[in-house]
């Protein structure tokens, strides 16, 4: 599936009934093990997308920009912009939740002002 295309992804499997942990029901309120999920992702899809450029680049050999016409990480600029824009999604989405979870919903001042 490419970045541009949208649809469910189905991933299915069973599990036996000893390897699971806590009660049923409980992991509805796994606020922490989803953050670490969503950064996990936006982490492992960064590595990806260096590790890319770097293939193309050989690994950054400046040697290839004596060439004007090379831009190999051109071809990357989309992947990168939406990167950076799931990536500081992710930031926003951890952050409320964590606030939630903790039983507020915004910075409070504590200053008294």
């Amino acid at each position: 599936m490419h970045d541009n295309m949208s649809g469910p992804i189905v991933i299915e499997g069973k599990f036996n009934i000893d390897r699971m942990i806590g009660s049923r029901g409980e992991g509805k309120r796994d606020f922490f093990g989803e953050a670490v999920c969503d950064v996990n992702s936006v982490g492992c899809q960064g590595i990806l997308l260096a590790d890319a450029m770097d293939k193309e680049t050989n690994n950054n050999d400046w040697r290839l920009h004596e060439d004007k016409a090379f831009v190999a990480r051109g071809k990357y600029v989309h992947c990168l912009r939406q990167h950076k824009y799931s990536a500081s999604k992710v930031v926003s989405d951890v952050t409320d939740k964590m606030l939630h979870a903790c039983g507020g919903d915004r910075v409070q001042d504590t200053s008294g002002y």
